[in-house]
């Protein structure tokens, strides 16, 4: 089991402490898949407005607003994973990923 618990816009865009990121829902979830044979627990922001400042500022820079959303990642993890919805922890989802 992996969790992704409130860390996954940091792989997608990086933070003030490490910039080193992926720009890719598809590249950090192949690489999910290649460490995670059972299932993901996920649980993140995936509205653009709602990432840390960093994150906003970077995916404004870049024009990733319209990449960083709820369906590009779901279209994305489906390659991978099948998802299960249940609901929400907060304001943000709650999916479980069972690999594919």
């Amino acid at each position: 089991t992996v969790l992704l618990i409130n860390m996954y816009q940091y792989l997608f865009l990086g933070s003030s402490r490490s910039p080193d990121c992926y720009l890719s829902h598809d590249a950090i979830l192949q690489q999910v898949r290649r460490v995670c044979s059972g299932r993901v627990i996920f649980n993140n922001r995936m509205e653009a407005d709602r990432l840390q400042d960093y994150c906003s500022d970077v995916a404004k820079q870049r024009g990733l607003e319209q990449e960083y959303t709820a369906p590009r990642f779901l279209e994305a993890a489906s390659k991978y994973f099948r998802i299960t919805p249940y609901g929400k922890i907060g304001r943000y989802p709650l999916w479980a990923l069972d690999a594919r």
